[in-house]
């Protein structure tokens, strides 16, 4: 299941098993060129 398929210009992808459970959410928590040259994501799992 790719966890971060909906997350805009996003080349580096999150990829899970269905087996982990649900995906709470996935999102941006520093946009490029801000604090970094690349784009921070974080993504919640619940079982």
């Amino acid at each position: 299941m790719n966890a971060t398929e909906e997350i805009d210009e996003n080349i580096d992808h999150i990829v899970v098993p269905k087996t982990f459970g649900n995906i709470e959410e996935a999102k941006v928590f520093v946009d490029k060129n801000i604090l970094s040259d690349h784009k921070g994501i974080y993504i919640s799992i619940t079982n």
